[in-house]
Order: structure tokens, then C-alpha cells, then sequence
């Protein structure tokens, strides 16, 4: 699970880097030679050798391959690119902790109350306000997701570059239906 988050911030920065700076090859493949070196460096864990130089292979097999993805890319398919994947992790992980929100509150006070003998269920009001505050935490990761995936997910407005050759439309443009002559 932590590798996979790890991968998908990585090609997430390194898209929307690449993109918005538009670097030489050169420098992009120093510069993810140095993140993998950093990366396979055993010293961050208790990882073997062998587990070390995967991740710095891996990771620089994915950078160099995103940032070469980022390069020939639009600016603003990459920006959606790197907002669908955020957003889906996110929204993935707002999934999994509303599962064990639910768990907790089913075990803690319903199930064990239940059917445990001399269980004391939790009902200080710090107990009621860490509950509050983990719904609040679900409902901001939800949101965020929601508008991560909404960007990415739209179609192309007058506004976008690549629509109607990039122009936006005024009111008073010809292509507006309300031109004034």
C-alpha cells in the first residue's frame, strides 16, 4: 500500500513539474537518477539491498517515462492527468477509512454493548467529538476528491486551449450567439 502511494505521487509531481517547466531530457533524466539513487538508498528503512535498488528502479523507470508522457503532452491533459489520480487516491482512501469509521461505531456501540458482559461503551464527550471530527475528516477527503475528479473529467470549455482554436469566446465575438454588429 505505501509503495503504491509513493508511486502515485511520484508520477503526480513529476507530471505536473514537467509540464509546467518544460526542462531538457537531460536534466530530467539527471534529476531522476538522483530521486532513484535517493530513493534506493537503504539507510531510510530496515529494507534489504535488493529491495532498495527495485524501488530506485522503479521509480526511475515511471519518472522518466511520465515526465517523456508530460513533455509531448498538452499543459492541461497532464494537469487533468495528475488531478484524476490524485483524486481517485484520494477518493479511494475516503472509501476505506468510511469503512472502518463504520466498523468502529458498530463494534463500539452497538455490537460489544450488546452482547459483552460489563462493557462500558465509550460516551465521554471527547469520545463524541473525535467522532465528529473523523465524519468532518471523510466528508473534506470526499469533497476534495470530488472536485480532483470533476476537473478532470470535464469537457472542454471555450476557455481551454485546443477548444475552437483556443480563443476564448466574449460576448461579442462572432462566434457568440449574441453578436451585436
Amino acid at each position: 500500500m505505501l509503495m503504491s502511494l509513493y508511486l502515485v505521487i511520484a508520477v503526480a509531481t513529476e507530471a505536473v513539474i514537467v509540464a509546467n517547466l518544460l526542462p531538457q531530457v537531460g536534466l530530467i533524466l539527471g534529476l531522476n537518477i538522483v530521486v532513484a539513487g535517493l530513493a534506493s538508498e537503504p539507510s531510510f528503512g530496515r529494507a534489504s539491498l535488493q529491495v532498495s535498488a527495485a524501488v530506485g528502479i522503479v521509480t526511475f523507470i515511471v519518472r522518466f517515462s511520465v515526465a517523456a508522457f508530460s513533455l509531448w503532452s498538452s499543459k492541461i491533459g497532464v494537469q487533468r492527468f495528475a488531478a484524476a489520480l490524485v483524486g481517485g487516491t484520494l477518493f479511494l482512501t475516503a472509501v476505506q477509512f468510511m469503512y472502518n469509521f463504520g466498523e468502529l461505531v458498530y463494534e463500539n456501540y452497538y455490537l460489544y454493548p450488546k452482547f459483552k458482559e460489563g462493557y462500558i461503551m465509550p460516551k465521554r464527550w471527547q469520545d463524541f467529538a473525535w467522532l465528529v471530527e473523523l465524519v468532518c475528516e471523510i466528508l473534506l477527503l470526499l469533497y476534495i476528491s470530488y472536485r480532483l475528479l470533476k476537473y478532470a473529467s470535464r469537457a472542454k470549455t471555450a476557455g481551454d486551449p485546443g477548444a475552437a482554436g483556443g480563443r476564448r469566446q466574449t460576448r461579442n465575438s462572432p462566434d457568440s450567439p449574441r453578436f451585436y454588429r
